[in-house]
């Protein structure tokens, strides 16, 4: 049940206020300033697929929602939606926070599509899974700061009571720095099924832990 895959403690305003239930107010996406690369994942009701900016110089992931937008999915749209502008949030307020996050553009409509959504985001050079399946070895030090950067991440979403919950290497972006050439981030990507507590309890329901990748699962969850 996709109604189920986030939860927010601040769900039923979420819902009540999000500005676009009418997806007609959405700006379009302009797909004539992107080159459309390879497909970087596929879910139970959305694609994402990395694009070359033109006009920005740079590339970046669109999550497109292949199904007809029915209230549920919906509904789970405008929650990720959220979830990725409290992050993003988070992101512009102090500028050592750019090393933790991916950017978030927003939420498009498909000019191809006028029922389908789009989620526009910041993408990189590759993740983690694809970097150790190529055969990369990570020095001790190596590991120690890629490490050191996904644990400051957690930090930072924990002080502000938010949990991404589908860590895995597949969902860690090395993004190299356009300020310092030769220098990259490890950042954290999908906050598709993550969640957000209220500052009063840091209790998830167990009804909203769907759409985990089990064997990277906490013991607890399992």
């Amino acid at each position: 049940d996709l109604t189920l895959t986030i939860f927010h403690s601040e769900q039923a305003s979420i819902l009540q206020n999000s500005p676009f239930t009418d997806p007609k107010q959405l700006p379009s996406f302009d797909d004539s300033i992107v080159f459309f690369l390879e497909q970087l994942g596929e879910g139970g009701f959305a694609t994402v697929q990395k694009a070359y900016d033109k006009k920005k110089n740079d590339f970046i992931a669109i999550k497109k929602f292949k199904k007809a937008l029915k209230l549920h999915s919906l509904e789970q749209i405008m929650l990720e939606d959220d979830l990725l502008r409290r992050v993003e949030a988070i992101r512009l307020n102090e500028e050592e926070f750019n090393e933790y996050f991916l950017k978030y553009d927003g939420v498009f409509t498909d000019p191809r599509n006028l029922e389908a959504l789009i989620l526009k985001m910041e993408s990189g050079c590759a993740n983690l899974e694809n970097i150790i399946e190529a055969g990369k070895s990570y020095s001790c030090n190596e590991l120690c700061y890629v490490l050191r950067k996904i644990v400051e991440a957690f930090a930072v979403l924990e002080e502000h009571g938010i949990a991404n919950r589908d860590v895995k290497g597949r969902n860690i972006i090395l993004v190299e720095d356009q300020r310092h050439e030769g220098r990259f981030f490890y950042k954290l990507a999908d906050f598709g099924i993550g969640c957000q507590t209220s500052k009063r309890s840091h209790i998830i329901p167990a009804s909203s832990l769907g759409g985990i990748t089990r064997k990277f699962a906490a013991p607890e969850v399992l």
